[in-house]
């Protein structure tokens, strides 16, 4: 998966880069005609992070920031599946132990949070110690 992005300080092998997060309507050619235009969906968000740079970009170039497709895939697995799969599971671990279904759903409800919080904090930490988004080409060079 690629990228462009800017980038705003340099230290070392390390580029903090700022990329402008587009919405999902962007591309879209019926966005004029869309309600969801209504809803903020329109909007633009700036994302500052720090990523590998073997390139050896400047301070405001613009730049393609390159991310591998299995990590972009790992951690959606991660974030979306994996915490629905952990409810499912306590769900019917829970039900063995014959306990009321009231309980049963607050407890499952509340692995399902507890697992989404873990399992993002971790990929954070991962994420942090070892930066596998990196700067694949220089777009645009500042003069």
């Amino acid at each position: 998966m690629t990228q462009n992005a800017k980038v705003i300080s340099v230290c070392g092998d390390e580029a903090t880069v700022s990329v402008i997060r587009r919405s999902a309507c962007e591309g879209c050619k019926q966005k004029n005609l869309c309600a969801g235009m209504n809803d903020g969906c329109a909007e633009q968000k700036e994302l500052i992070t720090t990523v590998k740079n073997p390139v050896g970009a400047g301070v405001g170039d613009e730049v393609v920031l390159s991310t591998p497709t299995s990590l972009v895939l790992t951690n959606a697995f991660c974030v979306f599946v994996l915490p629905i799969i952990i409810a499912f599971l306590s769900y019917f671990l829970l039900g063995l132990f014959a306990l009321e279904t009231g309980i049963i759903y607050l407890l499952t409800i509340c692995m399902f949070f507890v697992s989404c919080g873990v399992i993002c904090f971790i990929l954070d930490r991962i994420m942090k110690k070892d930066k596998k988004v990196e700067i694949v080409k220089i777009l645009k060079e500042e003069n």
